[in-house]
């Protein structure tokens, strides 16, 4: 039982971490809160991740991944618990979360105002939140369909082995996405111009190919790290 309660506190410590170190590079280097993505970087991502290398570094985006371990202790507990929520704070409660998320996502629009002036601690701690609000969704998501369970499409959804599989890899292809698109954009050779289905063709392509280098990353690396943390937190 010791070791359990050590285990947590160290996932705690580790995620209170996560979301701290972003917020002090953030603040002491004055970068931006979200990785400003202009169409001439579009064009040329190279020049993209020249001018901020904020996105690449593993420790400042690393919170996804202790979330979810966290989320599945946190289920645990619900279930030894009995701990059941009621439709309404099921589904009130993803629609408020939901609401939530997205509204916060959208304030980044706001640093793309012509001459803003710029706050460090406003930046510092949007970098914090734009890195959580995809994951506490989900993480509210999965609590709420490993204790009470949604109706309709969503469960069909989640039930899906094809998303479970998916969702898996979802941590591995967040770490390699950046890499793939970039060897893809250096690889070409021609003049290459915007356009619906250029962009469409691109997006297609680059997330076959994160996915399919993201299996490999996730079979050597995530998965045995996984199950090593989740024994030793369980060993009591």
């Amino acid at each position: 039982m010791k070791n359990t309660k050590y285990g947590i506190r160290l996932l705690a410590s580790i995620l209170s971490l996560s979301l701290f170190v972003p917020f002090l590079v953030t603040f002491l280097t004055k970068r931006f809160g979200i990785d400003m993505l202009y169409i001439t970087y579009i064009e040329n991502f190279r020049i993209f991740m020249s001018s901020n290398k904020s996105y690449r570094l593993s420790y400042m985006r690393a919170t996804p991944f202790f979330s979810g371990l966290a989320t599945s202790i946190i289920v645990e507990k619900l279930k030894e618990k009995k701990v059941i929520f009621s439709r309404i704070t099921v589904y009130g409660g993803t629609f408020i979360v939901f609401v939530i998320c997205i509204s916060a996502q959208l304030y980044g629009a706001k640093f793309y105002t012509w001459q803003r002036h710029y706050y460090p601690l406003e930046h510092a701690l949007y970098k914090v939140v734009n890195n959580c609000t995809l994951t506490v969704l989900c993480m509210w998501c999965f609590i709420c369909f490993f204790t009470f369970g949604y109706y309709g499409p969503v469960r069909h959804v989640l039930n899906n082995r094809l998303v479970m599989v998916l969702g898996r890899l979802s941590y591995s292809v967040f770490m390699v996405n950046i890499t793939v698109i970039m060897v893809s954009r250096s690889s070409l050779r021609l003049p290459s111009y915007l356009s619906v289905k250029s962009l469409t063709d691109n997006w297609i392509s680059d997330t076959f190919k994160c996915y399919l280098i993201a299996l490999p990353l996730y079979l050597v690396v995530e998965a045995p790290f996984n199950k090593i943390i989740k024994r030793w937190i369980r060993l009591g």
